[in-house]
């Protein structure tokens, strides 16, 4: 899909560049801002999921020792549950996947109800429908996030001359989307369950050590996920922008990663840095219809443009990636 220049070697975009391209390309595809919107608002009028009362489902189908390992870890009591948060709506795993838009509830944890607005609560009565719940929301997520990354990619000149219509990009980009979910999912599962049996079998012959069992997981988990969202970071924008497949996709991330390190780490450390420095902003800012909506909208436009500078900043570092093998390629024939 890509045209490779080898007669010249040109620079990689840099970070401030690909972000100030994608704000200046936002201006004219202002539309992608209206999905994180939605989102939002979804978040802030709609239906909450509370936290508190997730957890509350999930300890209570703990066996009794591993019940009060965990609450001795959290450092709250046993009798009650004043220490967890009750904010959180676990609604927002909708867009905790790949390519999704980065939601101010998500960002803050919840959104506060307006003022005299009421809000519906739901929360699953078991363990098996907890776990049905949360793994749905997951998946019913990736059209959305399908959506948003092929918006964000058609924004993109280089990216939109060689893409399908909007309607099968998005197609494309939200079942490989969920492909991508479903693997995750199993192989969390998987190693979930793994890592289950064997502190299971260690707490049967060291019991004290269970404490010591669970955060060693935790932190294992913690590593091997941090890990595998820096390398497959450009994942999404590999589909959306280039139309491969998922495994492709997940190759030509890597390739990224591997060969620009410093630059992709400066890019996704630049791009939290505002996120987050601005959620600090917007939950000062929130409060009532106006507040809520200044904040929804200025998360939208803000998160919108860094997500087209990711596209950006792939494409243009794969393509480099792209040129300077061919360029070798072609040396070596003329020898």
């Amino acid at each position: 899909m890509l045209n490779h220049t080898t007669t010249a070697q040109r620079k990689p975009i840099g970070v401030i560049d690909a972000i100030s391209a994608g704000y200046r390309l936002l201006g004219g595809y202002w539309y992608i801002v209206l999905v994180p919107i939605l989102v939002d608002v979804f978040f802030w009028l709609g239906p909450q999921v509370p936290f508190r009362d997730v957890f509350q489902v999930w300890v209570n189908a703990l066996p009794p020792d591993a019940r009060e390992s965990v609450f001795r870890i959290m450092g709250i009591s046993s009798a009650s549950l004043e220490g967890v948060p009750n904010s959180p709506n676990v609604l927002t795993l909708l867009v905790e996947i790949p390519g999704a838009p980065a939601s101010l509830a998500a960002a803050l944890g919840g959104l506060p109800a307006p003022p005299g607005w009421t809000r519906p609560h739901y929360v699953p009565s078991s363990l098996v429908g907890l776990i049905g719940f949360m793994v749905g929301l997951m998946l019913l997520g990736t059209p959305l996030a399908g959506l948003y990354m092929s918006l964000a990619a058609k924004a993109v000149p280089a990216v939109r001359e060689r893409t399908p219509s909007l309607a099968r990009l998005w197609v494309w980009v939200s079942v490989n989307l969920l492909v991508l979910v479903l693997v995750g999912l199993f192989l969390l599962a998987g190693g979930t369950l793994l890592l289950g049996a064997g502190a299971a079998l260690l707490a049967v012959l060291i019991p004290p050590a269970v404490p010591a069992i669970l955060a060693f997981i935790a932190f294992v988990t913690a590593w091997i996920s941090l890990m595998v969202m820096f390398f497959l970071y450009f994942t999404p924008a590999s589909i959306a922008a280039h139309g491969v497949s998922v495994v492709r996709a997940v190759g030509e991330s890597m390739v990224v990663v591997l060969r620009n390190m410093g630059s992709t780490l400066g890019l996704i450390l630049v791009i939290m840095l505002i996120n987050q420095g601005f959620a600090l902003i917007w939950a000062r800012l929130f409060a009532g219809f106006v507040g809520g909506a200044v904040s929804i909208l200025g998360n939208a436009f803000l998160t919108s443009g860094l997500t087209v500078a990711t596209v950006i900043f792939f494409h243009d570092r794969y393509l480099a990636w792209e040129e300077k093998r061919q360029h070798v390629y072609e040396q070596l024939a003329g020898k």
